[in-house]
């Protein structure tokens, strides 16, 4: 099983007590590396260029579990992407709020199934889901940057 390092967004005003549970469900049943929880962007980007920095850069078991919504997605990217690595971390995203633009594309109709297939996931796999043009994140960081390289492990 991958390595996860979750960032987990708290006191989403878009949060029900829906998706508190089942933060607190995951934090129960999921075996982590290491969870981060934050309350405001500028936080989540500081977790996500740390992780960047600090986790190896190599090819891994080490993976990214974003916990929140779109907004949190764009800025642990942001936040990854502002470090410069040889070896790209894997990302995957379980949207709390099933109202989100992933939301149909992930096929999630509720996150209950989520947890096992996380738990029978023995390596990463990068799907490639778009690209960039251009200087991105640090010379426009405010652009919505889920449009990426990003790794969905939950596919």
């Amino acid at each position: 099983m991958p390595d996860f390092h979750i960032i987990n967004i708290v006191q989403d005003k878009h949060q029900d007590i829906q998706s508190a549970d089942f933060v607190s469900h995951v934090k129960n049943s999921l075996k982590f590396s290491s969870w981060y929880e934050a309350t405001f962007d500028a936080e989540i980007t500081f977790i996500a260029k740390k992780l960047a920095k600090n986790l190896p850069d190599e090819s891994s078991n080490h993976v990214i579990l974003v916990l929140g919504n779109d907004n949190t997605l764009n800025t642990v990217l942001n936040g990854l992407l502002s470090v410069e690595r040889q070896h790209q971390l894997p990302i995957s995203y379980i949207p709390l709020d099933l109202h989100t633009n992933f939301t149909p594309a992930l096929h999630l109709k509720d996150k209950t199934n989520v947890l096992p297939q996380l738990q029978q996931i023995h390596h990463p796999k990068f799907l490639i889901i778009g690209k960039i043009c251009g200087d991105i994140p640090k010379q426009q960081p405010n652009i919505l940057l889920v449009v990426l390289a990003l790794v969905l492990i939950l596919h």
